[in-house]
């Protein structure tokens, strides 16, 4: 009987210890951090580009990055002559 009970309080100690733990506060972003997070874009690639200078890339890393870096600021278009 003495055994049981104390079995049972065993139990009921593990409850209440796990539920005090698992009721924690979640850690909430800042402002300034889901304006930063919304901004930025990660691109992972294999290795550091040895060049970003589009005059000397050799490499495929680079060319890869130069071609994302350009990409926005180079446009074609077609118009009549």
């Amino acid at each position: 009987m003495k055994n049981k009970n104390l079995f049972l309080l065993f139990i009921v100690l593990i409850i209440i210890t796990l539920s005090c733990f698992s009721c924690g506060k979640k850690q909430e972003k800042t402002k300034k951090e889901n304006v930063i997070s919304g901004l930025v874009l990660r691109y992972r690639i294999g290795a550091d580009p040895p060049s970003l200078d589009p005059a000397h890339s050799v490499d495929t890393t680079s060319g890869a990055v130069i071609l994302n870096i350009y990409e926005g600021l180079l446009g074609f278009r077609i118009s009549n002559f």
